[in-house]
C-alpha cells in the first residue's frame, strides 16, 4: 500500500498559513504606540507643570517657586525654576522580546481487511433403467456450489494547530533628549538668591589699586548690575555714585572728584586723589537696558603722593528699586609703594670758560614720578668755581618740567682748567642731580 502524504502537505499548508506579521508586527506596532504615548505623556507633563503661558501672546514662561531663607542675618530669596527640582518622566520602551512558537499535529491512518470462503456440494444420482438380461441399472444426478468473499477498509485522519506567543516588555526610564537636558541646564543655573527688597551688585570683589601703576591707563573698571526681587533686570535706573576715603589725613574725607566721562566709552569715572570741595558731591546716571552700570577708579597721577598703601577708599552706589531704597558700599583698598621720583637734566654737560662764556645757557629739567607738579629746584656749586656760576628755575609744572638758566660772572672765575663732574647739583622732591662742568681758562 502506497504512503499516503496528504498530512505532511496539509501541516506544510497550515505552517504557511500563519500570520506572522500580525504575530510579531503587533506587539512591535503596540510598542512603537507607547513610546509615542509616553513621549506626549512628557510633553504633557512640562506644560502642566512646569510653562505658564500667556493666553494673549501665546508666550510660555517657567514656572518658579520661591523660598525664603536667612544669609548674613538678612532674609533672601531663592528663586527655582520647577522643573529643576521635579523629576520628569521620560519612559521608553528599551527592550521588546517576542518568543512564538508553533506545533501542528497531522496524522493519517488507514486499514484494510479482506476475508473469502467457498463451498462445493456435489452428489451423484441418476435415473434410468437399462437391463440386460437379469441385471437392471438406476442412476440419479445432482450437484451444488457456494462461495463466499468479505473485505473491509478503514481510513482515519487527525490534525490540530497548537500556537503559543511569549510578548516581554521592558521600559525604563529614559535618558533626557540633548536639548531637554540643555533646557534643564539653563534652567538650573538660573536658580539664584534674591533679595525680597532687590539688590545691586558689583564686580570685581577685588577693587584693589596698585600705587606703583597709577594714572587713567591703569584705572580699575567695574560694573554694577541691579536686580530687583524676582532677580529681573532692572534696566533705566537712576543710580547716584559717592566716593568716601578714609585715613587719609593729610586730605581728609573729602579725597574725591568726578571727571566726567569725556574720551572714554565708560558713563563715569571717579579719580581718586583729586580733592573735592564738596563732600556731597555725587554722579547720577542711568542703568543701561541690561540693568548695568560702569564705572572707572584710578589713581591720579599727581596726587598720588597723598596716598599711603593702607588707605581704603569707598564708593557707594544708591538707587531705588520698585520703590524700595537700596545702597552698596565698594571698598578699594591700595596696595603697593609708589616709586621714587627721577630726575631728568638736559644737556648735563656746561662748557664755561673765564671770560663768563656759557654752552649752553640754559638746561631742560624733568621731574618723573607720581608727584612731580609744583617742585621747586635748589642748587648747590662746587665751591672751586667761586660763585662764578649760577642757576636759577621756576616750579616744576604739572607735568614736572621746568626750565633752568644759567648766568656766569666772569670777574669770579679765576681758577685753572678743570672739568667738574659736580659743577652743580641739582636737588628736587629728595632727589639729586649732578651736572658735569668743563671750565676753560683763557
Amino acid at each position: 500500500m502506497a504512503i499516503d502524504q496528504t498530512p505532511a502537505t496539509t501541516a506544510k499548508s497550515l505552517l504557511n498559513g500563519i500570520d506572522y506579521a500580525g504575530l510579531i508586527g503587533g506587539p512591535l506596532n503596540a510598542a512603537i504606540n507607547a513610546q509615542v504615548m509616553a513621549a506626549k505623556s512628557t510633553w504633557e507633563f512640562i506644560k502642566e507643570v512646569g510653562l505658564n503661558e500667556d493666553k494673549d501672546t501665546g508666550e510660555k514662561t517657567a514656572v518658579t517657586v520661591e523660598f525664603a531663607y536667612f544669609k548674613d542675618g538678612e532674609m533672601m530669596k531663592l528663586i527655582v525654576p520647577i522643573l529643576a527640582i521635579v523629576p520628569i518622566p521620560c519612559i521608553e520602551v528599551s527592550e521588546i522580546d517576542i518568543n512564538f512558537k508553533a506545533k501542528i499535529n497531522a496524522s493519517s491512518s488507514s486499514s484494510s481487511e479482506e476475508s473469502s470462503s467457498t463451498a462445493v456440494n456435489a452428489k451423484l444420482s441418476g435415473g434410468g433403467s437399462a437391463g440386460w438380461g437379469p441385471f437392471s441399472l438406476s442412476v440419479k444426478f445432482s450437484a451444488g456450489f457456494s462461495a463466499k468473499k468479505d473485505s473491509k477498509a478503514t481510513q482515519d485522519s487527525h490534525y490540530s494547530v497548537e500556537y503559543t506567543q511569549d510578548v516581554a516588555v521592558k521600559a525604563v526610564q529614559a535618558g533626557m533628549p540633548d536639548g531637554l537636558q540643555t533646557i534643564l541646564n539653563i534652567l538650573s543655573s538660573s536658580v539664584t538668591g534674591a533679595s525680597p527688597h532687590g539688590e545691586i551688585m558689583y564686580s570685581p570683589v577685588d577693587g584693589s589699586l596698585d600705587l606703583n601703576n597709577v594714572g587713567k591707563a591703569n584705572k580699575r573698571d567695574f560694573e554694577l548690575n541691579l536686580r530687583d526681587e524676582s532677580n529681573l533686570k532692572v534696566p533705566n535706573a537712576d543710580v547716584t555714585l559717592k566716593c568716601e576715603q578714609h585715613d587719609l589725613s593729610e586730605t581728609g574725607p573729602n579725597s574725591f572728584k568726578l571727571l566726567t566721562a569725556g574720551d572714554s566709552d565708560l558713563p563715569v569715572h571717579l579719580g581718586v586723589g583729586l580733592l573735592a570741595d564738596n563732600k556731597d558731591w555725587g554722579w547720577t546716571g542711568p542703568t543701561d537696558s541690561n540693568g548695568k552700570l560702569r564705572f572707572s577708579v584710578w589713581i591720579v597721577k599727581d596726587k598720588a603722593h597723598t596716598i599711603t598703601n593702607d588707605t581704603v577708599f569707598q564708593v557707594t552706589a544708591s538707587t531705588t528699586i520698585h520703590e524700595k531704597p537700596q545702597t552698596i558700599t565698594i571698598p578699594i583698598s591700595v596696595v603697593g609703594q609708589l616709586p621714587a621720583p627721577a630726575i631728568t637734566i638736559d644737556p648735563d654737560t656746561i662748557n664755561l670758560d673765564s671770560t663768563g662764556a656759557l654752552d649752553p645757557s640754559s638746561l631742560n629739567l624733568t621731574l618723573t614720578g607720581t608727584d612731580v607738579s609744583g617742585k621747586q629746584p635748589t642748587f648747590n656749586y662746587n665751591a672751586a668755581l667761586n660763585g662764578g656760576l649760577t642757576a636759577s628755575c621756576d616750579p616744576t609744572d604739572e607735568h614736572g618740567n621746568t626750565t633752568i638758566t644759567l648766568q656766569a660772572e666772569s670777574s669770579k672765575l679765576t681758577g685753572d682748567t678743570h672739568t667738574y663732574d659736580d659743577g652743580i647739583t641739582v636737588n628736587v622732591a629728595g632727589q639729586t642731580k649732578k651736572v658735569k662742568v668743563i671750565f676753560t681758562k683763557k
